[in-house]
């Protein structure tokens, strides 16, 4: 099965982490014949030394085949929620939710709850892209809103434009940051 794409600015193609038959074939079929390239590769991992391993593997291969790196991602480093999403346990084990916000809404008014989620190691993703000679673009929160989002296909940042959401501010970075290395053709900016 074919699919006619027409004419594209951005054709955005996300693949499994490591370096599998999948990225070397996607490689060699967009650098045949008029298909246009690969303008680059923007890589995503989690913060634990496992994940980074295999990215370490898929910076090799995107300097190995010479395929620019535009820049590393940290993914789901840190959950972040409401803290009325958030409910909590006394020492015996006993339901203090709806005290624990009532005092944090009377001291500091709406709060939102950060986490990290993986350990990291060493110089963790920017000590990683500092030694890979790549930018890093910055930490994408786990947030539950922005899983919504994807499962009912709508666009985070269109929904959630007005908040005060970490994951709001950093898609939209990385889009502005890949968007000046890689404008449109034609484009006049």
């Amino acid at each position: 099965m074919e699919t006619d794409w027409g004419e594209l600015d951005y054709l955005l193609i996300d693949t499994p982490p490591g370096t599998s038959d999948e990225h070397i074939s996607t490689v060699q079929y967009l650098r045949s014949g008029d298909v246009g390239g690969v303008s680059g590769a923007v890589i995503v991992t989690t913060p634990e030394e496992v994940a980074m391993m295999d990215v370490r593997k898929e910076l090799n291969f995107c300097k190995k085949v010479q395929c620019p790196i535009l820049g590393i991602v940290e993914n789901m480093a840190r959950f972040e929620c409401r803290v009325e999403e958030v409910s909590f346990s006394g020492p015996d084990g006993a339901d203090i939710t709806k005290d624990i916000q009532a005092i944090i809404a009377k001291k500091f008014g709406g709060v939102t709850a950060n986490v990290d989620v993986f350990p990291t190691s060493g110089g963790g993703v920017p000590g990683m892209a500092k030694e890979f000679e790549c930018d890093y673009l910055g930490t994408l929160n786990l947030e539950p809103a922005l899983q919504k989002c994807c499962e009912e296909g709508k666009n985070f940042t269109t929904e959630h434009r007005d908040s005060k959401s970490q994951a709001v501010g950093a898609i939209n970075g990385f889009v502005d940051v890949l968007l000046k290395k890689l404008p449109p053709v034609g484009d006049d900016k």
